[in-house]
């Protein structure tokens, strides 16, 4: 309990000061940080077909929860795999200093947090980071740190919700 007060709390001072989001499509933006919790190899392959589907994007950058104890970077050219696990999560909600020091002067476009367990750890991460639009599909802590606030019917795989939030920018921008 006394954690997710802890969270909520370093969470909220983050968003303090939070611009409007800027709005434009995945398929301009130009930097991508994509947020996930999947096992396995399957960020590795969510990854490659993220460069294929936005060969636009000079910096993709991939975020994985998963439950393995250390912190693993992977970089290839424009690309990164972050794998990360809640061992680098404080006792007092905070970031532990590997991870902070990877994500502390991170910036870009668009950030999508494709988590539909809403980890705690994810959202904070998600707080650190300076992005021109935060997408979601969970509110934590009843705190605005996703702007728009996408939540769809059923359960999507990350590359389905990542398409979900496309199509759903394109309508609110009028772009094809």
């Amino acid at each position: 309990m006394a954690l997710r007060y802890f969270l909520r709390r370093r969470i909220q001072r983050h968003i303090q000061g939070e611009k409007t989001p800027v709005l434009q499509t995945l398929d301009e933006a130009d930097s991508l940080i994509i947020l996930t919790q999947v096992q396995g190899n399957e960020a590795v392959i969510l990854l490659n077909r993220l460069q294929g589907r936005f060969p636009q994007a000079t910096d993709i950058l991939l975020i994985n929860l998963n439950k393995e104890k250390k912190l693993t970077v992977l970089r290839d050219g424009h690309r990164t795999l972050i794998e990360t696990g809640t061992n680098n999560l404080t006792f007092f909600g905070g970031l532990s200093n590997s991870l902070h020091e990877l994500i502390k002067d991170l910036g870009t476009s668009v950030l999508i947090n494709t988590d539909n367990g809403s980890a705690d750890l994810l959202h904070l991460i998600a707080a650190n980071i300076h992005a021109g639009l935060k997408c979601g599909m969970h509110n934590p802590f009843e705190l605005p740190l996703y702007n728009p606030l996408i939540t769809p019917e059923k359960d999507q795989t990350p590359e389905e919700f990542i398409e979900t939030v496309n199509a759903y920018m394109k309508s609110l921008t009028g772009k094809k």
